[in-house]
């Protein structure tokens, strides 16, 4: 496409855009519910609200009953696929009208008019021309940028800024290092947001911003002849992205860092919106259909070629209460919500212990090694028991679950480790461990020696119920109360561990 084509379906996208806010306030005017101030005014329209009340009232007192009765069937009416919100409400307001028939009492009047003047004025404010000379003024507000102040602190009045540096570090997740950035909007007032909108339009990689930063102004030509209007237009909205003044402000955090005797920097850490929109979009994907059948199929114990993403130890910070595009734009598409991955170091043990010489792997080793996890599972059933709670309702055994699968999870990373630090293939044939621990560590042996137990899965649910007994006793053994856990509990225990024992087999049969 030339320029000319690009300018015209920029301001096509513009007219749409104006055209599309005109039409949703008009709608919030026929359909909102009525807001009062404290002296009991109505401040907003909320026509058909008041039009029902109005004509619930006046049919009940003329005995209009038949009247009545299709009064509420209006307005029980439902909108359909087909139509637009704003069709819907003027088509409600209409057949409310036609319920009055000739008789046109003052107060019906009264709000028949109060619609038109806002229709009037609505659609002279929203005339292209007229609503570009209000709003773009408004663009010394906003500023696009990569990092937000408001992110922060969402009163901070500090600049943001656009990181436009290419430097990658590969030990690194940092802004630079993202193939594709998304660029936040930042403002220092959220009602000037719309003009944003604007600067964003988008027609096959050419944005009103992006031809703006070309002085390109031929959109704008679509819409005005006169080029001291165009110019003063232009001059307005290059603020949103042309401000060299930078500054920081009291509620922004500061960090003090030496460079030398007596000499510092004086650091202003800003969050990342692209990086944390980039985070939002990936931890989304963990719900996606697609993840959420493969999760179903893992329940069921069935096989899914599709691999189970979770980020364990995820938290959540809050950055605003309500009103989340009062930060910036990506933040509310955000929900308000940062999420923040775990950056603790990994806890290493000096020595991990040989298991060579051992008769077997469910020894007090590791019991230490999960004494944390199974602390937590443990005080969780006392809880239950001393409370009289029972384990089958669905959130407490969702709860039981999820405690029970990190004692899992760590019980094989703690096997990897071993397998790891033994660093000598075949290894678990010089151990007087039982063959299925054998086959734990190295499921893929073929010598004679395991050649019969592994012609079925006879091993593997041998293994399960060794833990499931071994988790029974760590659980049993509490100095804060006897929780007397049975074998019906170890099964439990055992079919959980089978589920994570036969993909731990899989992932080692590929290595």
């Amino acid at each position: 496409m030339n320029n000319e084509l690009i300018h015209k379906e920029l301001a096509s996208g513009i007219i749409q855009y104006i055209e599309n806010r005109r039409d949703e306030k008009l709608e919030k005017f026929l359909s909102e519910k009525p807001k009062k101030n404290k002296k009991g005014d109505i401040t907003n329209g909320a026509i058909n609200f008041r039009t029902f009340d109005f004509l619930s009232k006046y049919l009940k007192e003329n005995n209009r009953r038949d009247s009545l009765d299709y009064l509420v069937k209006i307005e029980k009416l439902t909108k359909s696929k087909e139509t637009s919100k704003l069709e819907f409400q003027l088509d409600k307001f209409k057949q409310y009208w036609k319920l009055l028939g000739e008789e046109l009492p003052e107060e019906a009047l009264s709000l028949k008019s109060e619609l038109d003047n806002f229709i009037n004025e609505n659609n002279e404010t929203h005339v292209p021309v007229n609503w570009l000379n209000e709003w773009t003024s408004k663009a010394k507000d906003i500023s696009f940028a990569t990092h937000v102040a408001k992110l922060t602190h969402s009163s901070s009045k500090g600049s943001s800024v656009f990181d436009s540096s290419q430097d990658v570090l590969g030990q690194y997740l940092d802004t630079a290092s993202l193939s594709i950035k998304a660029v936040d909007t930042a403002s220092d007032n959220a009602a000037s947001l719309p003009i944003a909108d604007i600067l964003n339009i988008n027609v096959n990689g050419h944005s009103v911003l992006s031809c703006l930063k070309n002085n390109e102004i031929g959109m704008f030509l679509e819409f005005c002849d006169d080029p001291d209007t165009v110019n003063a237009w232009v001059d307005s909205l290059k603020q949103a992205y042309d401000d060299s003044n930078k500054k920081s402000f009291f509620l922004n955090k500061q960090i003090y860092f030496p460079v030398e005797t007596e000499q510092y920097h004086l650091l202003l850490p800003l969050v990342s919106s692209s990086l944390a929109q980039n985070l939002h979009e990936e931890f989304q994907e963990l719900f996606s259909d697609e993840q959420k059948q493969a999760k179903e199929r893992r329940k069921s114990n069935k096989y899914s070629d599709v691999t189970i993403v979770s980020y364990p130890n995820k938290a959540v910070l809050n950055v605003t209460q309500s009103n989340h595009s009062n930060a910036s734009k990506l933040n509310g598409t955000r929900g308000g919500r940062l999420s923040l991955l775990s950056c603790a170091p990994p806890q290493w043990s000096s020595k991990l212990p040989s298991y060579k010489s051992k008769n077997s792997f469910f020894d007090r080793g590791l019991s230490v090694r999960l004494n944390d996890e199974i602390t937590g599972l443990r005080n969780y059933l006392l809880v239950l028991k001393n409370k009289e709670l029972s384990l089958s309702k669905p959130q407490r055994n969702a709860a039981i679950k999820e405690k029970v699968s990190n004692i899992i999870a760590g019980f094989f990373d703690f096997v990897l480790m071993v397998n790891t630090s033994e660093n000598k293939q075949g290894w678990t044939m010089e151990t007087n461990l039982p063959l299925r621990q054998q086959l734990l560590f190295e499921p893929w042996r073929n010598d004679g020696e395991v050649e019969e137990i592994l012609s079925n899965s006879l091993w593997q649910e041998q293994l399960g119920k060794d833990f499931g007994r071994w988790l029974n006793k760590q659980l049993n053994t509490s100095k804060k109360g006897s929780l007397q856990l049975t074998p019906i509990h170890e099964a439990l225990w055992s079919s959980w561990f089978l589920i994570e024992l036969k993909e731990h087999i899989a992932l080692q049969e590929t290595m």
